[in-house]
């Protein structure tokens, strides 16, 4: 009996295995032309973008300026691409009462000299002190949401920031403003100890080489 047990048992796996198999193949079946089909398109889709976007290989880094954003009121920015749609960003910049360092990931969605994007990435805003009782900031909500009584009082503060970028970018591809671009962007950076989210706006000039 015993043996005859374990017999049952076993054919009783080999079934569940059997079914299962069955049903893996009936979902392929079903499923893979579609997924394939979803996949050849989305490359088709992608390889369509790089290519239009080639020349970002050929001028891999870009050096610039921006006017608000998270680098604040005015800083400097440097781009280096990994392909023709992600590259790397990071800059430096200042404000009345503040300093910024940022850092992060941007993508080029499609487009040859017309270029939206999408960035996001870390960013650092900072002050020692040298004014005290910060009673209005620009951005303003810095001071009304991001800053506590005593930081505002003390004009100290060290902020951690996650930012999401929006933009759209227009290059110059020949001609003698080759290499040039601007661009306006619309940034929601938020604290990341004390969630706190503000809105800006960005424009900004990167040169290409």
């Amino acid at each position: 009996m015993p043996k005859r047990s374990s017999n049952l048992k076993l054919q009783g796996r080999g079934a569940r295995g059997a079914v299962a198999s069955m049903g893996l193949v009936l979902f392929f079946s079903f499923s893979g032309p579609c997924s394939a089909e979803s996949v050849t398109e989305s490359r088709a889709n992608q390889s369509e973008s790089e290519s239009e976007s080639l020349w970002r290989l050929h001028r891999r880094a870009a050096i610039g300026w921006s006017g608000g954003g998270v680098n604040g009121i005015f800083g400097a920015n440097l781009e280096v691409s990994f392909t023709a749609l992600t590259a790397i960003e990071a800059g430096f910049g200042t404000a009345m009462d503040y300093d910024t360092l940022h850092f992060g990931f941007k993508r080029v969605l499609t487009g040859e000299s017309l270029l939206p994007y999408v960035a996001g990435g870390y960013g650092k805003w900072f002050a020692n002190g040298r004014r005290r009782g910060l009673e209005r900031t620009t951005p303003g909500f810095l001071g009304e949401r991001f800053l506590t009584d005593q930081q505002r009082e003390e004009g100290k503060f060290a902020l951690d920031l996650a930012y999401a970028t929006l933009g759209l970018q227009y290059a110059w591809l020949e001609g003698d403003w080759q290499g040039s671009s601007l661009y306006f962007s619309g940034t929601l950076v938020a604290t990341i100890l004390r969630p706190r989210v503000g809105p800006m706006l960005g424009l900004g000039y990167l040169y290409y080489f």
